[in-house]
C-alpha cells in the first residue's frame, strides 16, 4: 500500500466520522430524554407500591443534593429527586429513610410538573376509610422534554395512577 492510498483511506474515514457526528449527538439526546421519562415513571410507581406494601406514607420530592427536599417553590424535577419513607408525614427526609435517589438530568432534558405537585408528592399508606392509596391531590402532571421536540406528559391522578401522553412539542 502506498502513502497516497493510505491518505485517501484516512480521508474517507475522517469524512465519514464528520458526517456521522450530528447523528450520534441526536441519538444521545434521544437516549437522555427516554431514560428520564422511563425513570420518572418507574420511580412514581415504585413510591406508590412501597407505600402499599410497607403500609407507611412515602414521599417523593425535588432534591438537588439527594439528601434534603428543596424548600423554595419549584416545578423543576430535572434537578433530581429523592423517594423516602415519611412516617411523621412532615415531608422531611431522614437519611435512614431515603430509599431512592436520582441526580440531576443531562442538560438536554427538562422535567417540569404542574403547580399542584410542585416540590413533591406523597402516597398514602393504603386503603382506609376516607383515604385512597395515592397522592390525594387533584390530577397533576409532569412534562418531560428533550431537545429534539420530543415531549411526553405523565399524568398522575388522585389515586396515584399514571398515564402517558405523547406531545408534539413542549408547549402543549
Amino acid at each position: 500500500m502506498t502513502l497516497i492510498e493510505l491518505m485517501i483511506v484516512l480521508s474517507i474515514i475522517g469524512i465519514s466520522i464528520m458526517l456521522s457526528i450530528p447523528f450520534f449527538a441526536e441519538l444521545m439526546q434521544n437516549y437522555h430524554y427516554k431514560t428520564a421519562a422511563l425513570t420518572l415513571n418507574n420511580d412514581i410507581r415504585f413510591a406508590k407500591s412501597t407505600a402499599n406494601q410497607k403500609k407507611i406514607r412515602v414521599s417523593m420530592c425535588i432534591s438537588s443534593d439527594q439528601i434534603h427536599c428543596i424548600t423554595e417553590a419549584s416545578t423543576q424535577w430535572h434537578k433530581g429527586w429523592i423517594i423516602f419513607l415519611d412516617p411523621q408525614n412532615n415531608f422531611t427526609p431522614e437519611p435512614k429513610n431515603i430509599i431512592r435517589q436520582r441526580e440531576a438530568w443531562h442538560s438536554s432534558v427538562k422535567i417540569n410538573s404542574s403547580y399542584n405537585i410542585q416540590n413533591g408528592v406523597q402516597f398514602n399508606i393504603g386503603k382506609k376509610t376516607g383515604k385512597s392509596l395515592g397522592s390525594g391531590l387533584p390530577n397533576g402532571y409532569f412534562i418531560i422534554c428533550g431537545q429534539n421536540k420530543n415531549a411526553q406528559k405523565l399524568i398522575l391522578n388522585v389515586y396515584g395512577r399514571l398515564r402517558k401522553e405523547q406531545l408534539s412539542n413542549c408547549e402543549d
